[in-house]
């Protein structure tokens, strides 16, 4: 009985000291505040969105984005997380998702106002 007692404790002490955890590490960008549309946004929407969105709501053309995405109700700078677009993208919407940090920089420029800069 000993015996046996001895052989399952020292059976439970390999397997425990044999598991090997993985601790995965939370996304964190640093995202820069004061984001310009022009320099930050504006060039995710022409890779990630424009061949698509040439003629199709909200048209993101050279000149036309921000124009259409304010006027088209797709930005909500009163919460930020709720706008249209940025729940699209997260939905992986597209052929070519937004990457998490590119969804990080459309989240901050709608918390800073969504500004035409």
């Amino acid at each position: 009985m000993k015996k046996s007692l001895l052989f399952i404790l020292g059976l439970i002490l390999i397997c425990t000291s044999s598991c090997e955890y993985n601790v995965i590490e939370p996304l964190v960008f640093e995202v820069p505040d004061g984001l310009s549309f022009t320099e930050h946004i504006k060039p995710i929407f022409e890779q990630k969105c424009a061949s698509c969105h040439a003629n199709v709501k909200p048209v993101l053309t050279d000149g036309n984005e921000y124009t259409n995405l304010m006027d088209g109700g797709y930005i909500n700078t009163d919460e930020p997380a709720s706008s249209e677009i940025y729940i699209k993208v997260n939905e992986g919407h597209g052929s070519n998702p937004f990457t998490p940090e590119e969804s990080a920089y459309l989240l901050k420029w709608i918390q800073e106002g969504a500004l035409d800069n």
